[in-house]
């Protein structure tokens, strides 16, 4: 934000910024304390990352949620845990603008999903679940809690399908 108003409000100040302001740092402040962890490599260490069914896409903060609520991870845990989604909500060719230069070139009009082609996907998102460990000789503890966050993923699944298939029974004795 503070870019932002510098670039637009004092344009001569914000051309004179470059990356010397990393060596202005104070030394006793936290950005310097990062910096110095960035320089020396002392980065959280990735562990893995686990794919969301697609299913699933809209429970994906709620499952992390629950997931972190059951095994007590807070701000000070080992194990970081980051949802990611790559992608968009719906299908980005809608979105461009065409024009016909034979008819009207100053006319433009987007294309339907029908008529772009058939063989686009159906779903443009892709989201995940990333998992990093804050001390790198406690990776198994990362692979452990990875292998528990598949297990629960599953378990949701699972419990997703009984309830179809419960509610559906539930439709069938009603009729």
């Amino acid at each position: 934000m503070l870019i932002g108003l510098v670039k637009y409000q004092f344009p001569d100040e914000f051309i004179k910024l470059n990356d010397s302001i990393i060596f202005q740092l104070p030394v006793d402040s936290i950005a310097f304390n990062i910096q110095q962890k960035i320089w020396e490599r002392d980065l959280y260490k990735y562990v893995d990352q686990i794919l969301i069914p697609d299913h699933l896409h809209d429970n994906m903060l709620d499952i992390i949620d629950k997931f972190k609520d059951i095994y007590q991870f807070d701000s000070h845990s080992m194990v970081i845990i980051v949802p990611i989604q790559i992608g968009y909500d719906r299908n980005p060719l809608e979105t461009v603008k065409f024009y016909n230069i034979k008819t009207n070139a100053n006319k433009s009009y987007n294309l339907g999903s029908d008529s772009i082609s058939p063989l686009l996907p159906t779903n443009f998102k892709e989201k995940s679940v990333r998992f990093y460990i804050k001390d790198k000789n406690m990776i198994s503890v990362g692979k452990y809690y990875v292998d528990e966050f598949k297990d629960f993923i599953l378990n949701t699944r699972k419990n997703i399908k009984q309830k179809i298939v419960i509610d559906i029974w539930d439709i069938c004795k009603i009729q």
